[in-house]
């Protein structure tokens, strides 16, 4: 496996491990069709021998098994909250000099996200985020969250970074932050998810990216991906998906998609 520059993907829901199986199975579809460049799954106990299955036959992907923390796991699904935690650990278990992690509900119409793997620089981030809302309208991410929490909120969806000395200050406050908040909270406090104070990976990430922007005097413009990204809420859901195009339906009408697009699931 070319350990220069790789994807990286996460199959694991702390509420319904399998359903993001069943999700995987029509990203990896799509990814084979799009991108040459080699991939990382990053799954549980419950997931690994069936995703081992369905990469048996491509020389550069692989699979990896992650044991997550017991105590936390339970907290998790007790109550079914989802958080993306296990990312924290992405710098230490990515292969490549280059990575891009990915969701696996992230679905790809194009070579694009390879093209950017292989010339992007330090850091990038999703921050032009347009969404879809219950009313079928789009708006954009920015503004909203500039005004609720005050810096610039990121997304987990896509993220790029190659190992240096920015980006291992950048995964070592993602740690920081993380065992400051969650962990202890998680551990000593039963009312933790109730009062809301587990913080989600996109906060953590944002968080780190505004320390590494104001500490290092790096614009944090620098740090944002070059172009917008959809995403669409549940209720819609995929009716049909090929390499050309998705179908997707919340019911009410159906929408038909022929660029790389991001379904939000909740839990």
């Amino acid at each position: 496996m070319n350990k220069d520059y790789g994807f990286m993907t996460y199959v694991i829901d702390e509420v319904n491990s399998k359903k993001y199986l069943n999700i995987f199975k029509k990203f990896y579809v799509n990814y084979t069709c799009y991108i040459n460049s080699p991939l990382v799954i990053v799954t549980n106990d419950e997931n690994y021998e069936e995703i081992s299955k369905i990469i048996r036959n491509r020389k550069n992907a692989s699979c990896v098994l992650l044991q997550q923390n017991k105590i936390k796991a339970q907290y998790l699904r007790e109550n079914k909250k989802w958080f993306n935690l296990c990312r924290i650990y992405s710098n230490d278990l990515t292969p490549f000099n280059k990575t891009c992690l990915i969701d696996c509900d992230y679905f790809v119409f194009s070579n694009f996200l390879d093209k950017i793997l292989k010339s992007f620089q330090n850091i990038k981030a999703c921050y032009n985020n347009i969404f879809n809302n219950k009313n079928k309208k789009f708006f954009r991410s920015e503004e909203l969250y500039m005004s609720i929490y005050g810096f610039h909120y990121f997304y987990g969806t896509i993220l790029f970074w190659e190992k240096n000395e920015i980006s291992e200050y950048f995964w070592k406050n993602i740690k920081t932050i993380y065992e400051e908040t969650n962990e202890k909270k998680m551990i000593n406090d039963n009312n933790v998810f109730k009062n809301n104070h587990v913080l989600r990976f996109d906060k953590i990430l944002s968080l780190s990216l505004f320390l590494l922007s104001n500490n290092l005097k790096i614009p944090i413009e620098e740090f944002i991906l070059p172009f917008e990204i959809y995403h669409y809420f549940q209720p819609y859901s995929i009716d049909n998906i090929n390499e050309k195009f998705a179908i997707l339906n919340n019911k009410e009408n159906k929408i038909k998609i022929f660029n790389d697009f991001h379904l939000l699931n909740k839990n």
